[in-house]
């Protein structure tokens, strides 16, 4: 579902995404991915609830935390890497990922064209890692098609609210 709504966004906004950013966070995401997929298969269950934990506690506390974010050389691969990585574990990482595209210029389509193709990335990865460990998609690919339907009319319709509102 994540992968078919951030898809649908992404496409609706096809010139708003910066591809610099994208195509740099895509290249991390892969080599996130592939790391990430050695490691998920031989956490134990109670070291899965220790991160599970620790992220759910930063996502609480990071609306909290006035920090800015300085850029930092080759930001996009790593932040790639890392939230691809981490997303074979926690699943939804588009809480961490936020605060990254925020003070980097971007105007608000921008940011959400190109957050959109960054998770793209990163879900993508999180397929093609589970594919490869052995998890099937055929018995639910319907309920996929149906997702991916009334994703597309969300992301629309989402589109339509975007350009409305103020850049505050």
């Amino acid at each position: 579902n994540q992968l078919v709504q951030h898809f649908t966004r992404a496409a609706v906004s096809i010139p708003n995404i910066d591809k610099r950013i994208a195509i740099q966070f895509g290249a991390g995401a892969i080599i996130g991915a592939a790391i990430g997929s050695q490691f998920v298969t031989n956490v134990t269950e109670e070291i899965f609830k220790i991160l599970l934990g620790c992220f759910i506690l930063f996502v609480l506390l990071l609306p909290r935390l006035t920090i800015k974010i300085p850029k930092i050389p080759a930001e996009w691969p790593i932040i790639g890497a890392f939230t691809s990585a981490v997303g074979l574990f926690i699943g939804n990482t588009g809480v961490f990922m936020s605060p990254f595209y925020l003070n980097r210029g971007l105007k608000k389509e921008q940011l959400v064209a190109t957050k959109s193709a960054c998770q793209v990335a990163v879900h993508s990865t999180k397929i093609i890692a589970f594919v490869m460990l052995g998890f099937t998609l055929g018995p639910y690919l319907l309920l996929v098609v149906l997702m991916a339907i009334a994703s597309f009319a969300g992301s629309y319709l989402s589109k339509k609210i975007l350009g409305k509102l103020s850049e505050e």
